[in-house]
């Protein structure tokens, strides 16, 4: 749901930036490409790292998108590993009261 939801803002933002009205004008063709979702994980890797005539804002628009690649599954196994630690603090809580209340009974 993450996913979709980053992929949608980046499609607006580049319906955004397509029909803006300024004086830069729309987008630049490789920088639309970069905001395409087609554009894969080596080839944002590709326009950050190649020299050439590769202009600021298409590697910056990759930076962003490589960011938001990767930040997906961090934040995944980020949420997954603080649910599981909170249930096995639980249960190791409950374990030591339990063993403490049973100590103190005696």
């Amino acid at each position: 749901m993450l996913g979709a939801t980053i992929a949608a803002t980046f499609n607006t933002l580049q319906t955004i930036l397509v029909v803006r009205k300024s004086s830069l004008g729309g987008l630049c063709f490789l920088d639309y490409l970069v905001l395409q979702e087609g554009a894969g994980f080596s080839r944002l890797i590709s326009i950050v790292t190649l020299r050439g005539k590769i202009g600021v804002a298409a590697r910056l628009w990759s930076v962003a998108r490589l960011i938001a690649i990767v930040l997906v599954p961090i934040l995944n196994i980020t949420v997954m590993s603080k649910s599981s630690n909170t249930n096995a603090e639980r249960t190791s809580l409950y374990i030591v009261i339990g063993i403490t209340n049973g100590s103190r009974q005696h």
